[in-house]
């Protein structure tokens, strides 16, 4: 199994066991060890993996939901929290799919009695940021969207931001591709979506600028090593700054008209602090490099003084 963990790890081809170089080694190491056959290296693996899997099962509490209802997602949540003896929750996060809404209504109908409960589950909802920023980032390819698909058509990878950026290190390989290869143009079965053009490299080169903000927010979004309800706050205000920004500027058009429109989506989800769990801004006013004076300057730059202090009072109560 050692052996199987060594292929895995290093990312081994299953006949390396073959190699004589191997051989030769495990001969004076340890003569008596008989080298498995690369089939029998590969059953190892794969049992290696399914002992790993079902460890991490028994950790991760992954269950099989019937049916996308609210009210389903709210049974199985809640037969998890039962199984797991888990009375304490503060928060639940959830994307901004509707059936989500009405399971956390469930939840909160069905467990607020409970002696964990914290604060009546008054703050039990928290919409997925990533996700927000996901939607806020499909709306604004829509003009772009052609150019990136002859793009993924070359590269054939799923990870949008990740792909234009490694793509556009290519682009001379892409072009001299076209003209030495005479198949090229039959590796599309459509030829009006491929391969990109001139203009479309171009588009490519200033969305992937402009989209990198994004990725770097979702993935301090995203962190699964630390908590980062404390910079939630600092990534609403940068992302709303660089909108802004964009949306008043004399800039790009194109840039222009697809940050105008990653703005409407913005504001559908954030513009209203309303809509927003309360948590992400004490998470930033009981932070004493910042405090609730940090909080209120920037309700200032986005609201009235009267919807300014009713907002800073509404922090300052929880």
């Amino acid at each position: 199994m050692a052996l199987a963990r060594m292929i895995i790890v290093d990312e081994l081809p299953f006949r390396f066991v073959k190699h004589g170089g191997f051989i030769d080694f495990m001969a004076e190491v340890e003569p008596r060890f008989e080298v498995p056959s690369w089939v029998t290296v590969a059953r190892d693996c794969l049992r290696l993996y399914i002992r790993e899997k079902e460890s991490l099962r028994k950790i991760l509490n992954f269950c099989l939901v019937p049916n996308h209802k609210g009210e389903t997602i709210g049974r199985v949540v809640k037969s998890c929290l039962h199984q797991w003896g888990i009375d304490h929750i503060f928060t639940i996060i959830v994307d901004n799919a509707s059936s989500n809404d009405v399971a956390i209504e469930y939840l909160r109908r069905k467990t607020k009695d409970r002696v964990g409960s914290l604060l009546g589950f008054e703050f039990l909802h928290i919409s997925c940021c990533a996700h927000i920023l996901n939607l806020i980032v499909q709306d604004g390819l829509k003009d772009l969207n052609e150019s990136i698909v002859k793009v993924r058509n070359v590269v054939r990878w799923n990870s949008t931001y990740l792909m234009l950026e490694s793509a556009l290190k290519f682009v001379a390989a892409f072009e001299r591709m076209e003209e030495d290869d005479g198949h090229f143009l039959r590796y599309f079965k459509d030829p009006s979506s491929g391969p990109p053009r001139f203009l479309d490299w171009e588009n490519v080169r200033l969305f992937t600028k402009f989209l990198g903000m994004f990725y770097e927010a979702t993935l301090r979004f995203s962190s699964s090593l630390f908590v980062t309800t404390n910079v939630y706050f600092h990534e609403l205000v940068s992302l709303q700054d660089q909108l802004n920004q964009l949306c008043n500027g004399r800039g790009d058009p194109l840039l222009k008209g697809m940050a105008q429109r990653m703005k409407l989506k913005y504001d559908k989800y954030w513009g209203s602090v309303d809509r927003i769990n309360p948590m992400l801004f004490v998470a930033v006013a009981v932070d004493s490099r910042y405090k609730l004076k940090y909080v209120r300057l920037w309700f200032k730059q986005w609201y009235d003084k009267e919807k300014t202090d009713e907002l800073g009072l509404r922090v300052r109560k929880v």
